[in-house]
């Protein structure tokens, strides 16, 4: 009986850590980018923008630890104008209060090297930095960014945009899972067998 028991307690468990793991998306809107130099805003647009999808749900994860790439991201793409920058080129940082995503870094892995033109890029909440993008005046592209975006061109942290929840979703239970799950009901059904047949076999 201790051992029907025991069986039982594994696979309620793994039905309830499937249940409670998920993945979670958020889609960023940067604000306006406030200073341009050279062809800044012809090639890195208005402001900038990107996704991010986490292997957890976070719908109301608050506090830390963080959340990084590439340990809990799954996806994060990041765009200003004609430049699309993905999880290869990029690290992240983010913390969170009741699900929403309140402070992140994000910034090259392998900084001051060329990405296609690009030497800088960064999105962040610290210290008011905004979002940037540029050149470093040694490709032409220019570069452009959203700091000083407060009263009177201050650096605020509001400078860096928000996030917005688009999607939660609840994970499906791997192979592996849906197997220990199969094993261990088959290991309640013969034991109940057993036990159903040692009668008869004693009487006989």
């Amino acid at each position: 009986m201790k051992w029907l028991c025991a069986v039982a307690t594994v696979c309620i468990t793994l039905l309830t850590a499937e249940s409670q793991a998920g993945a979670t998306t958020y889609n960023y809107t940067g604000n306006p980018y406030t200073d341009y130099a050279g062809a800044g805003f012809a090639n890195f647009g208005t402001n900038m923008t990107g996704t991010v999808t986490f292997n957890i749900d976070t719908s109301a994860l608050t506090g830390g630890p963080d959340l990084t790439t590439p340990l809990d991201v799954s996806s994060l793409v990041m765009s200003s104008g004609n430049f699309v920058f993905d999880q290869t080129a990029l690290f992240g940082d983010f913390s969170f209060t009741n699900g929403n995503i309140t402070g992140w870094q994000i910034y090259f892995i392998n900084n001051l090297t060329d990405h296609n033109g690009v030497y800088a890029f960064g999105s962040s909440t610290a210290g008011g930095f905004g979002d940037a993008v540029t050149d470093l005046g040694l490709s032409g592209l220019g570069a452009a960014n959203s700091e000083d975006c407060g009263p009177n061109g201050t650096n605020v942290p509001a400078c860096a945009g928000t996030w917005s929840i688009t999607t939660s979703v609840s994970a499906v239970p791997e192979p592996s899972t849906w197997a220990m799950m199969i094993l261990g009901f088959w290991g309640i059904g013969f034991m109940a067998y057993r036990r159903k047949s040692k009668p008869a076999l004693m009487a006989a």
